[in-house]
């Protein structure tokens, strides 16, 4: 919890570092991190599994622990008739009413159990496991926050080139009137021009609509109630994974993946669990004392007390252990083929990633190459058409290619800063220090 109020601390300084009188606070990426893991509820959901997970062992132990129960009562005997006396279980009574309160402690206490130690090494493992999807978690939520922080950072940027696309396409339209004012183009070219800064200027509101769509998509995840926030670029990384740095990679991942690891420990447990089946066969050695006393009118007055020590021998039970053991044999077996599967699609996921951001690495470095000479050929062609030595179709062509070159180019960059993300969440290492720190 108090973890939890630190988290929720530091980003709100974090938040309030705007300039006074400034409409909007500014979010950085660590910001938005602590506080998505103070107000996550996916996360509490799965600390409250990790906390319940650390009793197991526990409640394992309680098998051999002793348990006290105490009665107490009390009874009232009445006779009507001529001869009113009779004998009770106290002695011969006379007289119509007999009372008597009665009080008894009992204790339990099971010495020998053979089911406790592989019960107690299954809550063990249960701890562990819950631990480690905790952790899975942590990563998971982290790397949700992350998406959702790129995505606005790349909708804001689409939007930065379509104002920039319709201020060309703004300047187009009266270049446009210019030369047909002057005769030297038709009334076609015009509104050619028109239709273009139309167009351009729908997709500007589109942008727009997209980009308050995700920052609230944003603002959700972090149960923060103010849209007005502006991000805070984190620094780019350029530095993709070397080309044969895929075997290192799964390994790194089938070592420090939680889920995974997680999923390794189920078969642990359903098999500490088949032991504890297996254990019920054997006997169970427990001792048990009770001492009760006996107040009656009369003067009546009893106390008893008695220690046993008893051996319990479970031979016949209509065959119900066999079915669970043979039950939890099918379990056994069902929890490696899922390990099995999921070790698969870690191996896929790695792969997949590791591939992405080569990719984006490679496309990006041909993407600033063609926005560059994009940005070349459009103003040339601009050029060429003020001295009329260009159609106007041509100007309004090299535009839109432009603007198409200028938004993939900010769709991969930060599409390469989540790529690089979603490998290191996929080989189990992602915001390290952060996730030990929470959940250590």
């Amino acid at each position: 919890m108090f973890l939890r109020l630190s988290l929720i601390v530091s980003a709100g300084v974090c938040l309030a570092a705007a300039a006074p009188g400034e409409p909007s606070r500014v979010l950085t990426l660590d910001a938005a991190y602590d506080l998505a893991l103070a107000t996550d509820q996916t996360l509490a959901i799965a600390y409250a599994e990790a906390r319940k997970g650390a009793l197991e062992p526990a409640s394992a132990m309680t098998r051999l622990m002793p348990t006290i129960t105490g009665n107490a009562s009390s009874n009232r005997s009445d006779r009507t008739g001529a001869n009113r006396g009779f004998t009770s279980s106290l002695g011969n009574v006379s007289g119509g009413a007999l009372t008597s309160n009665q009080t008894s402690l009992n204790l339990t206490w099971p010495f020998l159990d053979f089911t406790l130690l592989p019960a107690y090494r299954r809550g063990k493992l249960i701890t562990e496991s819950t631990r480690l999807e905790y952790q899975a978690a942590i990563r998971q939520t982290l790397f949700s926050v992350a998406s959702a922080f790129f995505e606005v950072l790349s909708q804001q940027q689409i939007v930065r080139v379509s104002e920039e696309t319709l201020r060309l396409a703004e300047e187009n339209l009266a270049v446009a009137r210019k030369r047909a004012d002057a005769g030297a183009v038709t009334r076609a070219d015009v509104l050619r021009a028109q239709a273009s800064a139309e167009e351009n200027r729908r997709a500007l509101i589109q942008a727009q609509n997209d980009l308050t769509v995700k920052r609230n998509v944003l603002g959700n995840l972090l149960d923060f109630r103010d849209r007005t926030f502006r991000l805070t670029e984190p620094p780019l990384n350029r530095t993709p994974p070397p080309q044969d740095a895929l075997d290192g990679l799964l390994v790194t991942a089938f070592t420090e993946r939680e889920d995974l690891k997680a999923r390794e420990l189920v078969i642990l447990q359903q098999k500490e669990r088949r032991k504890e089946i297996r254990a019920q066969y054997a006997p169970v050695l427990s001792g048990q004392a009770s001492a009760s006393g006996t107040q009656a009118s009369g003067n009546l007055n009893r106390s008893d007390w008695q220690a046993v020590l008893a051996v319990r021998f479970p031979f016949v039970d209509a065959g119900q252990r066999a079915i669970d053991l043979k039950r939890q044999g099918i379990e056994v077996e069902q929890s490696e083929e899922d390990y099995a599967k999921f070790r698969e699609t870690v191996q896929e996921e790695v792969t997949n990633a590791f591939v992405a951001v080569r990719s984006l690495d490679e496309t990006i470095d041909a993407l600033e190459a063609q926005v560059d000479a994009e940005s070349q050929a459009y103003q040339d062609v601009q050029t060429q058409y003020r001295a009329g030595t260009a159609r106007a179709i041509d100007v309004l062509d090299a535009l839109r290619t432009l603007n198409n070159a200028r938004k993939d180019l900010a769709v991969q960059i930060y599409g390469y800063e989540l790529a690089l993300r979603r490998l290191d969440q996929v080989t189990g290492v992602l915001e390290e220090e952060r996730v030990r720190k929470v959940a250590p």
